[in-house]
């Protein structure tokens, strides 16, 4: 899901209009509304503030993690570290 309607998602749970988010976030309303059609995405320090305003992991704004409030499950799948050097087999 892409970072806007997260925010708004998020915004219309906690039964928020965009003018008393941003009010919250010391922002203009029309940044809220900028980022819920997905004209501008947030910068790192708005991700933040939302992450604490709204208490949930950066990454479930990024779409990275799914969040149900009490668990945190990662969405990417688990990279397995791969060496670039053979194997080699010495043997005397």
């Amino acid at each position: 899901m892409e970072i806007g309607k997260i925010i708004k998602e998020l915004r219309v749970k906690n039964k928020l209009t965009q003018q008393a988010l941003a009010k919250n976030l010391s922002i203009g309303q029309s940044t809220i509304c900028e980022w819920e059609k997905g004209d501008y995405e947030p910068t790192a320090s708005a991700i933040k503030q939302l992450a604490i305003f709204f208490d949930v992991p950066a990454g479930y704004l990024l779409g990275l993690e799914e969040y149900d409030g009490t668990e945190i499950e990662q969405q990417l799948p688990q990279q397995q570290v791969q060496s670039d050097s053979p194997n080699f087999n010495i043997s005397t």
